[in-house]
């Protein structure tokens, strides 16, 4: 499933109207408040189009809706008010029913109803709209005229929970529950949410029919099908309950609340060994507990121990065997429970109470595996003892593939893994999405490709900056803060977005987006200005202020969308904050292989520029993990350099690693006053590379091999061969490639021809700066004749 609209938060009445105008023009719309509440008189009978929202915003009051209507100070509805907009359901929209899924437990009843297996089985796909609130959504059919006169609202109560009423009577309330609503109700559909971001659309009208109502739901509406017995009250379960019973809690319920805690947090309280024996022995003995009363329970205590230290990182920790170790010496001390027999009871009975199942429910607790809003339910008979290991990856899947957001898809899945007791074995959301990747992996379909396509798809290489940044591709550039990388890359932006080579350099003429998540707008805006972006045409370069790495999948998405040459990403340590990444793990670079799959496979050649800061130490490198500069195709550091006395203003950008064959030291110079830099050329590169730059340039229509050009200005082949390449790698000359068969051993060979190239400007090296003179030490004056036996001193 795809999201096919943006979240807004600040609903107005301008961005109301955007949205309604949107919807299909048959649809009766209402005005609504931000509680989901029309705010009006009489509000069943109204129905409002698009345009009757644009003259009240233009008027301040939507004309016809009265409140107060039968009060004496009744007044029109004033267009502020308005946070949100409804639509009408049933016969003023033309038959429209909107079934409300209102949690979980709906499911079962949808498949009680449809007699379907699978939810996608019961509901086909037609419009879908949700509130941002889990397993809550709206799904939008029609309903043919023939059975309007026969149908009403019908709700089904799923879930319940008792609460206490006005009169301090004792009720059991529906908390969850099945509605199916027609005409006389109304659903908010665009707009505020009293408890989330607001409304959006997972299917868009615009882009997905509305489907014919299956006749189930019909029945539904047609018949008594209502009624639910209420569960039973508390004082009668309360004094019949008694261990074994026979629903089946997680182990988790029966152990302590530290230990449910630490399990359910992936964290720790004390010390992470002392912790993960607490933990053990509280699994351990509240286990070997209730299997002496004969109660079942689901979850492996041995599985949610290992699982817990996998979280924590305790397996990765040398000795590589310590969680092992901690368990067999929890098994050796006769574990106990940490809690009583009485409060172990009092624990299940609680749960058994909130998850008890009701007429037509599913007892969740030992269902098969379910979605949340979006898979379907495989069998509600008789739940199986080990939830089936492809069912619950499909969900995993589903939900991977519905969710961009990464923190939002680990919210979803540690929701779902509560839900269906699979926390209770010891599988939480990180291990659910390694084990449904890793069996995409095993399932994929491997591609395979012929020597010759790959060759004949990419004659040869392609560059964002010549010289500088091959195209489809990951560069990291690192320094000290204050040098100013950040305008170093604003200067290249600028170069790619109104078609210029950068300081000789050619570069692609394209659009540029950049992630700027470390630098106040107010400072971004002082130094567009002042390096002239006014230059730039609108659109060619896109900003986003508010990023995560958790929200790669997102950043993807706008990619595909602007087709961007080059990606800036200011900071890596600012797109990571408030994450809890471990910045020297592992695993912390795993967000750099992700930017270089998706480059690597972007037809259009686009490339990821990253800034990050650098250590502190004497020898300059990247901070933190080392897997940052392993997953990136090219590392870039910037310092001043240690050798020479250079100007000021010279700066060294040291290509540490290069997938495209850039290694080297180059020279740059910061242009403060026109918050630039220039481009000077390769360091301490040979004298013979500025004059083959130059001696090219005069004859820019021959091709010269490494043989004819070293005879031509006096120096050796392979002197003119190395510094050819040096040129070329810095894309200041283009060769081409031939090939040949060697007569003598049947070989194939290849040599190259080189010659100019006219969108660079030609450039040489820079040779190290000259020392300064050294003034000679002065010598001892000539001694008076009577003073030739007095030694010189000093």
């Amino acid at each position: 499933m795809t999201n096919t609209a943006t979240k807004v938060v600040d609903f107005g009445i301008a961005t109301i109207i955007k949205e309604v105008q949107r919807l299909p023009k048959e649809w009766a719309l209402i005005p609504v408040g931000g509680k989901k509440a029309p705010l009006y008189s009489g509000w069943q009978q109204s129905g409002f189009k698009a345009g009757d929202f644009e003259k009240a915003a233009t008027s301040n009051v939507f004309e016809g809706a009265i409140c107060k209507a039968d009060k004496p100070d009744a007044f029109t509805l004033p267009s502020k008010w308005v946070r949100a907009a409804g639509v009408l359901c049933g016969e003023p929209s033309g038959g429209l029913l909107f079934l409300d899924h209102d949690g979980l437990t709906a499911d079962a009843k949808i498949l009680e109803l449809s007699g379907c297996e699978t939810i996608k089985q019961a509901l086909p796909r037609t419009p879908v709209v949700k509130s941002g609130r889990l397993n809550r959504y709206q799904a939008i059919y029609k309903i043919g005229k023939d059975f309007w006169p026969g149908i009403e609202t019908k709700k089904f109560g799923t879930k319940f929970e008792t609460k206490v009423d006005e009169n301090g009577e004792e009720k059991q309330v529906p908390v969850e529950m099945l509605e199916l609503r027609w005409t006389g109700a109304q659903s908010v559909v665009v707009g505020t949410h009293p408890e989330t971001d607001g409304y959006y659309w997972h299917y868009h009208p615009e882009e997905t029919p509305i489907a014919d109502a299956p006749m189930w739901i019909i029945e539904a509406m047609l018949t008594d099908g209502n009624s639910t017995d209420t569960p039973q009250n508390w004082p009668d379960f309360d004094k019949s309950f008694s261990l074994p019973c026979d629903q089946r809690p997680p182990l988790l319920v029966a152990c302590s609340k530290k230990t449910r805690d630490a399990i359910e947090s992936h964290k720790y309280s004390e010390g992470r060994n002392d912790t993960g024996a607490a933990i053990a022995r509280d699994l351990l003995g509240t286990a070997k507990y209730l299997d002496s009363v004969g109660q079942q329970y689901d979850g492996d205590p041995r599985a949610i121990f290992f699982g817990w230290c996998d979280d924590v990182g305790l397996t990765q920790d040398q000795p590589k065997g310590q969680p092992k170790t901690i368990w067999k010496s929890a098994e050796k001390n006769r574990p106990s429970p940490s809690l009583n027999p009485d409060m172990i009871e009092g624990c299940i009975k609680a749960w058994a109470w909130k998850n008890k199942p009701v007429q037509g429910e599913l007892n969740l607790a030992s269902a098969p595996v379910t979605a949340p809003d979006k898979a379907s339910v495989p069998d509600h008979s008789e739940a199986p003892e080990t939830p089936d290991y492809d069912d619950v990856l499909d969900v995993v899947d589903q939900l991977e593939e519905s969710e961009p957001d990464e923190s939002r898809l680990h919210w979803e899945l540690s929701n779902f893994a509560y839900e269906q007791g699979l926390k209770a074995r010891g599988f939480n959301a990180d291990y659910l999405l390694k084990q449904a990747r890793a069996r995409r992996d095993r399932l994929g379909v491997l591609e395979l490709e012929d020597t010759h396509d790959i060759m004949e798809a990419n004659p040869e290489r392609r560059w964002v900056v010549g010289g500088l940044l091959p195209a489809n591709s990951v560069a990291i550039i690192g320094a000290p803060g204050g040098i100013g990388k950040t305008v170093l890359l604003y200067d290249i932006a600028k170069a790619i977005a109104t078609g210029h080579s950068w300081s000789g350099l050619p570069t692609v003429h394209g659009k540029v987006l950049i992630v700027q998540v470390d630098e106040p707008k107010t400072d971004t805006s002082d130094k567009l200005h002042e390096a002239c972006f006014d230059a730039v045409p609108k659109g060619a370069i896109t900003w986003c202020r508010r990023w995560r790495f958790t929200q790669t999948r997102q950043l993807f998405q706008i990619i595909n969308k602007l087709k961007p040459n080059l990606v800036i990403i200011d900071s890596i340590t600012a797109a990571h904050a408030g994450t809890d990444t471990d910045m020297i793990s592992s695993k912390a670079g795993d967000c750099v292989y992700k930017l270089r799959d998706f480059a690597e496979t972007a037809d259009w050649g686009v490339s990821f520029w990253l800034v990050h800061h650098v250590n502190k130490g004497a020898v300059v490198g990247l901070r933190d993990s080392s897997t940052f500069k392993d997953n990136a195709s090219e590392i870039q550091l910037l310092a001043k350099p240690k050798d020479g006395d250079w100007p000021k203003d010279f700066y060294c950008l040291n290509i540490e690693k290069s997938r495209a064959g850039l290694q080297g030291e180059y020279m740059i110079e910061r242009d403060t006053l026109n918050y630039g830099w220039k481009f000077m050329g390769l360091k301490d590169a040979p004298a013979s590379v500025e004059t083959i730059s130059n001696y090219l340039g005069k004859y820019p229509n021959r091709r010269f091999s490494p043989k004819e050009l070293g005879q031509e200005i006096g120096i050796e082949t392979d002197a003119a061969g190395t510094c050819l390449e040096i040129l070329r790698r810095m894309c200041s000359v283009k060769s081409e490639r031939k090939t040949y068969i060697d007569k003598k051993d049947g070989k194939m060979r290849a040599f190259r021809l080189y010659y100019a190239n006219p969108d660079a400007k030609q450039m040489g090296g820079i040779p190290p700066p000259k020392a300064k003179a050294v003034e000679p030490e002065p010598k001892p004056q000539e001694l008076p004749l009577e003073d030739k036996n007095l030694k010189w001193v000093g």
